[in-house]
Protein backbone atom coordinates (compact mmCIF):
# COMPACT_ATOMS: atom_id res chain seq x y z
CA UNK A 1 0.00 0.00 0.00
CA UNK A 2 3.00 2.35 0.82
CA UNK A 3 4.30 1.80 -2.88
CA UNK A 4 0.71 2.65 -4.46
CA UNK A 5 0.58 6.06 -2.36
CA UNK A 6 4.76 7.14 -2.92
CA UNK A 7 3.54 6.28 -7.01
CA UNK A 8 0.90 8.47 -6.81
CA UNK A 9 2.57 11.56 -5.19
CA UNK A 10 5.83 10.93 -7.34
CA UNK A 11 3.09 11.19 -10.70
CA UNK A 12 1.08 14.02 -9.11
CA UNK A 13 4.70 16.10 -8.06
CA UNK A 14 5.95 15.11 -11.51
CA UNK A 15 9.00 13.56 -9.83
CA UNK A 16 10.60 11.28 -12.75
CA UNK A 17 12.43 9.42 -12.57
CA UNK A 18 12.34 8.85 -9.04
CA UNK A 19 15.90 8.94 -7.37
CA UNK A 20 17.34 5.71 -5.63
CA UNK A 21 16.30 5.88 -2.09
CA UNK A 22 15.45 9.65 -2.19
CA UNK A 23 13.63 9.86 0.43
CA UNK A 24 16.39 8.03 2.91
CA UNK A 25 18.96 10.58 0.92
CA UNK A 26 16.43 13.70 1.58
CA UNK A 27 15.66 12.49 5.03
CA UNK A 28 19.42 12.45 5.86
CA UNK A 29 20.48 15.54 4.38
CA UNK A 30 17.37 17.20 6.20
CA UNK A 31 18.39 15.77 9.27
CA UNK A 32 21.80 16.44 9.33
CA UNK A 33 21.37 20.23 8.14
CA UNK A 34 18.28 20.50 11.45
CA UNK A 35 19.81 18.50 14.05
CA UNK A 36 23.48 19.04 13.86
CA UNK A 37 24.34 15.75 15.03
CA UNK A 38 25.78 13.13 12.83
CA UNK A 39 25.91 10.32 15.66
CA UNK A 40 22.95 9.85 16.14
CA UNK A 41 21.38 10.66 12.10
CA UNK A 42 23.96 7.61 11.82
CA UNK A 43 22.41 5.40 14.17
CA UNK A 44 18.89 6.21 12.93
CA UNK A 45 20.57 5.43 9.42
CA UNK A 46 22.09 2.15 10.55
CA UNK A 47 25.72 3.28 9.63
CA UNK A 48 28.38 2.18 11.63
CA UNK A 49 30.12 5.54 12.28
CA UNK A 50 29.65 9.33 10.93
CA UNK A 51 31.96 9.09 7.92
CA UNK A 52 29.28 8.46 5.16
CA UNK A 53 27.01 11.09 7.08
CA UNK A 54 29.92 13.42 6.89
CA UNK A 55 30.98 12.04 3.29
CA UNK A 56 27.16 12.69 1.81
CA UNK A 57 24.93 14.81 3.48
CA UNK A 58 27.03 17.23 5.64
CA UNK A 59 26.17 21.18 3.99
CA UNK A 60 24.19 20.15 1.45
CA UNK A 61 21.11 21.46 2.77
CA UNK A 62 20.87 25.28 4.48
CA UNK A 63 19.82 25.06 7.70
CA UNK A 64 16.49 27.39 7.23
CA UNK A 65 15.33 25.38 4.34
CA UNK A 66 15.78 22.22 6.81
CA UNK A 67 13.45 23.95 9.29
CA UNK A 68 10.88 24.18 6.86
CA UNK A 69 11.25 20.05 5.70
CA UNK A 70 10.66 19.44 9.52
CA UNK A 71 7.55 21.98 9.86
CA UNK A 72 5.72 20.05 6.99
CA UNK A 73 2.19 19.43 8.60
CA UNK A 74 -1.06 18.41 7.56
CA UNK A 75 -3.42 20.64 7.00
CA UNK A 76 -6.11 19.19 8.39
CA UNK A 77 -5.98 16.03 11.29
CA UNK A 78 -7.99 12.96 10.34
CA UNK A 79 -9.33 10.73 12.68
CA UNK A 80 -8.02 7.74 13.92
CA UNK A 81 -9.92 4.64 15.39
CA UNK A 82 -8.07 2.10 17.08
CA UNK A 83 -9.07 -1.54 16.31
CA UNK A 84 -9.59 -3.42 19.26
CA UNK A 85 -6.68 -6.64 19.54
Amino acid sequence: MLRKRLERDRKLAKIEPWPHNGLRHSFASYHAAEFQDGGMLALELGHRDQKLIFAHYRELVRPTEAHKYWDIRPDTVRSISTIAG
